[in-house]
C-alpha cells in the first residue's frame, strides 16, 4: 500500500549559507540548523521514526551536522495540522565553507504506524536496512557554504512510499533536496521543541537573559525573559547558571538562530536513562496514583501504544503550569477538572506493560487553575489600610528572579488568607502581620512593575505545609 499524500521534509536553515554552484575553499564557515517536517496523511494517525545521523559530503570529505547514536524519536505526522506542514528544529552546528555534493540522512531502521483509528502500532523496517539502521543518500548540485542566512530543505515524499509485509520501500523520489521552503520563516509554523542540554556564555539580568545550549553534537543560542516558565526540576530556587543542565522547550527562529524559550527547566541531574512523554492525560484515579496519557511526543523511546500508563508514588515531584510544586491531592485535583489537562511525564519507561513510572509531572496547560508563581521571606514593610506589603524573597517558584529588592505584594477581590494553617480574613492576616514575618505569597508576576497579585497568602508560624 502507498503511504499516500504525506511528503515530509527535513528543513537545513542554515544561518551563514549561501547556495550556488562552483568551487569553494577555505576561510568562514556557516552554522547549520537541522529542522522537520510533515505533510498530510489520510491512511494514519501517526508514524514513528528515530532519527540518528544526518552528515554533508563535500570534497573535502564528510561532516557530520547531525548525531545521537540512541535516535531522537520523532511522530512525523505531529508536524502538521490544517494550516499545512509545522517544523520542529532538531540540532544546530558550525559548517566549514566547500562545496558540498550529497546529503545522507540515517533513520532507525524500524518504523511504527499507526493506521488511522488504531490504538497499537504496526512495526515495520525500511527495506535494504543494515542491522540497525538505514541511510537514505540525497545528491545535491555543489552547494557551496558562505555567509548569509538562508535554508536548505530535505524533503520526505511519503506519497512515493510503499507498505508490504512489514517492509517500507522509499524510492529516490521519496527523498529530495529544496533549496527552502515557503513556510519555513513562518514562526507560527514552527513546532515547540525540547531540548536537553548545558547552559553556557550565560548572559543579561534575570528575566532577561540569553546562553548558548550546548547537547550532543551541536548547539543553539537561547533567549529567555518575563514569559518563559522558569522551573526548577528538583523544588529549588530557578536561576541560571553556566555549566548547568537544562531542558530548553521553544521554536527555532530560522532568521536569527535563536530559540525563544517558552520553558526551561533546571536539572542538574543526568537524564540518559529517563524517558518523557507529552501528551493529554485522562482515566485519572487518586487513590491509586495513577493516569493515562496519550502519547503526542516522546523522549528515549518508540510508543508501540498510542496511549501509556502512568504510576506515581511518594517520590514522584508534582509541578504546576509555572512550577510551583503540587500536593499529589492538588495535582488529582486538576486531572479530574472539566478541563483536559496536557502533561509531561518524566521517568522509566517498562515497554513490556507500556508504563511509565513517574519522577516528575508537569502541568502544561496553561489557565487560572495552574498559573501563577509563589514566592517566601521576609516581610520588608506593610501597609495594613491598603492592604499591601513587600517581601524580600529567600525562595522562589516558577519565575527568574535576581537582585535584592523586596517585591511589592498587592491582594484583590478573592485573595485568600492564612495565618499559619487556619484560614483567615483579611483583616485579622494584616493584624498578625509584622516586619520580618515569613510569608508566603502565590499569585501573577509582573516583572515590568516587580510586583505580585496575589491570590494566596499565609504567614509561617513555624507548622503546617505548602
Amino acid at each position: 500500500m502507498k503511504l499516500k499524500t504525506i511528503p515530509i521534509c527535513i528543513g537545513l536553515s542554515l544561518a551563514m549559507l549561501g547556495c550556488g554552484g562552483g568551487g569553494s575553499t577555505g576561510g568562514g564557515g556557516a552554522d547549520l540548523g537541522l529542522y522537520i517536517t510533515d505533510d498530510l496523511n489520510t491512511g494514519f494517525d501517526h508514524v514513528w521514526v528515530k532519527v540518528e545521523h544526518v552528515s554533508l559530503t563535500g570534497q573535502f570529505g564528510q561532516v557530520t551536522v547531525f548525531d545521537d547514536p540512541a535516535g531522537v524519536p520523532v511522530d512525523l505526522l505531529s508536524l502538521h495540522d490544517s494550516g499545512g506542514p509545522l517544523f520542529l528544529f532538531l540540532t544546530g552546528r558550525a559548517i566549514p565553507t566547500q562545496v558540498f555534493t550529497s546529503v545522507q540522512v540515517t533513520l532507525d531502521k524500524d518504523v511504527v504506524l499507526f493506521p488511522t483509528g488504531a490504538t497499537t502500532g504496526q512495526n515495520d523496517v525500511f527495506d535494504s536496512s543494515g542491522p540497525t539502521s538505514k541511510t537514505f543518500d540525497i545528491p545535491i548540485t555543489g552547494q557551496r557554504f558562505s555567509p548569509g542566512k538562508q535554508a536548505m530543505v530535505l524533503d520526505f515524499d511519503l506519497s512515493q512510499w510503499t507498505v508490504a509485509n512489514g517492509i517500507v520501500t522509499v524510492p529516490q523520489s521519496g527523498l529530495t533536496k529544496r533549496d527552502d521552503h515557503p513556510s519555513l520563516h513562518d514562526l507560527h509554523r514552527h513546532h515547540r521543541g525540547e531540548y536537553h542540554g548545558t547552559i553556557s556564555t550565560l548572559a543579561g539580568v534575570a528575566p532577561d537573559q540569553t546562553f548558548t545550549l550546548k547537547f550532543g553534537s551541536g548547539q543553539v543560542s537561547v533567549a529567555v525573559d518575563s514569559t518563559t516558565v522558569i522551573i526548577d526540576g528538583n523544588g529549588g530556587n530557578p536561576v541560571l547558571s553556566n555549566n548547568q543542565r537544562v531542558e530548553v522547550e521553544g521554536v527555532v527562529d530560522p532568521a536569527t538562530q535563536v530559540l525563544q524559550a517558552f520553558k526551561v527547566r533546571i536539572d542538574d541531574a543526568d537524564e540518559d536513562q529517563e524517558q518523557d512523554v507529552l501528551g493529554t492525560a485522562s482515566n485519572a484515579n487518586s487513590g491509586a496514583g495513577t493516569f493515562d496519557v496519550s502519547v503526542d511526543q516522546a523522549r528515549g523511546f518508540v510508543p508501540d501504544e498510542a496511549t501509556a500508563h502512568v504510576t506515581t508514588s511518594s517520590n514522584t515531584v508534582f509541578l504546576s503550569h509555572h512550577g510551583i510544586v503540587l500536593s499529589a491531592t492538588d495535582f488529582f485535583a486538576l486531572l479530574g477538572s472539566e478541563t483536559p489537562q496536557s502533561v509531561e511525564v518524566e521517568g522509566l519507561y517498562d515497554a513490556a506493560s507500556n508504563t511509565i513510572a513517574a519522577q516528575r509531572i508537569h502541568i502544561e496547560t496553561e489557565g487560572d487553575d495552574n498559573d501563577g508563581v509563589e514566592i517566601r521571606g521576609g516581610v520588608s514593610s506593610f501597609d495594613a489600610s491598603a492592604h499591601t506589603l513587600a517581601i524580600a524573597p529567600t525562595e522562589w517558584e516558577g519565575f527568574l528572579f535576581q537582585g535584592l529588592d523586596p517585591i511589592q505584594v498587592t491582594t484583590q477581590t478573592g485573595t485568600h488568607y492564612r495565618v499559619g494553617d487556619a484560614d483567615s480574613t483579611q483583616d485579622t492576616f494584616f493584624a498578625a502581620l509584622t516586619a520580618g514575618a515569613t510569608v508566603r505569597a502565590e499569585g501573577t508576576f509582573d516583572s515590568s512593575a516587580r510586583t505580585l497579585a496575589a491570590t494566596d497568602l499565609r504567614i509561617d508560624t513555624g507548622g503546617g505545609g505548602h
